[in-house]
């Protein structure tokens, strides 16, 4: 499995955008944060693999950051 693919696995807790989070519906990932980018960075990936993976910046957010807050993290 590659590296993109085991963090795809994290996204299966993901609740989704809520109501006013348009945010993360974003699917530009340029458009993360320097932070976001940096932690991209370190898991070895690029904002263009993953959008080209169909990712959006919700699920790119919950890959880095969010899974750690679930039950199952």
């Amino acid at each position: 499995m590659n590296r993109i693919e085991m963090l795809k696995l994290r996204l299966r807790n993901y609740p989704g955008a809520h109501e006013g989070e348009k945010w993360k519906l974003e699917k530009d990932l340029q458009k993360c944060t320097v932070r976001e980018k940096e932690k991209m960075k370190t898991l070895g990936v690029t904002p263009e693999q993953l959008m080209a993976e169909g990712l959006n910046r919700g699920q790119v957010a919950h890959i880095l950051y969010g899974y750690r807050h679930t039950k199952e993290a």
